[in-house]
C-alpha cells in the first residue's frame, strides 16, 4: 500500500508537470505532450487497479464471513441430530425407568400376599413361602439397583441435553448476527 501511494504521488506531481513547463517555455514538443500523457494514463491506471483491489478485499471479507457462518451452520445441524438422538435415548430410558416401577410395585404386591399366606400356612408351605419371599426380595432389590443406575443415566443424558443446547444458543446467536450484514 506504501508502495501505491508513493507511485500516486510522483505521477501526481509529474502531472502538474505541464503547467510548470509552460511557464518557462511557450510550447512543449511532441516528447513532452506523449509522456505527459502516458502519466495521465498510468495515474488513471493505478487508479483503477487500487479500486479492482479494493473490491477485491471486500469480496474476500465477505467471502471469509460465508464461510464462517457455513461452518456455524453445519456445527448447528451436527449438534442438533446429536440433540435428537439423546433425546431418543432419553425417552427410552424414561420408558425403562416407568417399566422398572411397574415391576417393583408388583414385586411388592407379591412381597404382601407372601406375607398373608405365611399367616397362614404351615410346614413345607410356609417354608417354600419363606423361599418365595427371599426369591421377591432379591429380584426386588436387583431392580431397585438398576433403576437408581437409570435415574443416574437419566440425569446424565438430561445435563448433555441442556449443555449441547446452550452450545446450539450461542452458535445460534452468532449465526443471527452475521446474517445481518
Amino acid at each position: 500500500m506504501k508502495r501505491h501511494l508513493a507511485l500516486l504521488f510522483f505521477v501526481l506531481h509529474l502531472s502538474a508537470l505541464p503547467a510548470f513547463a509552460s511557464a518557462g517555455s511557450e510550447r512543449l514538443n511532441e516528447e513532452d505532450v506523449s509522456l505527459i500523457d502516458a502519466i495521465r494514463r498510468l495515474d488513471a491506471s493505478v487508479q483503477t487497479l487500487e479500486r479492482l483491489m479494493l473490491d477485491q478485499s471486500m469480496a474476500l471479507e465477505q467471502q471469509l464471513a460465508v464461510n464462517r457462518l457455513n461452518t456455524a451452520i453445519a456445527y448447528l445441524n451436527f449438534r442438533s441430530r446429536k440433540i435428537e438422538m439423546l433425546e431418543r435415548d432419553l425417552e427410552h430410558s424414561r420408558g425403562n425407568l416407568e417399566r422398572f416401577e411397574d415391576f417393583l410395585m408388583q414385586l411388592s404386591q407379591r412381597e404382601e400376599q407372601l406375607e398373608d399366606e405365611a399367616r397362614t400356612e404351615s410346614g413345607e408351605t410356609l417354608q417354600a413361602i419363606e423361599q418365595a419371599k427371599e426369591e421377591v426380595a432379591g429380584r426386588k432389590k436387583l431392580i431397585t439397583m438398576r433403576k437408581e443406575r437409570l435415574d443416574s443415566e437419566i440425569l446424565d443424558l438430561e445435563i448433555k441435553i441442556a449443555d449441547l443446547q446452550n452450545q446450539i444458543d450461542s452458535v445460534e446467536a452468532f449465526v443471527q448476527e452475521n446474517l445481518d450484514m
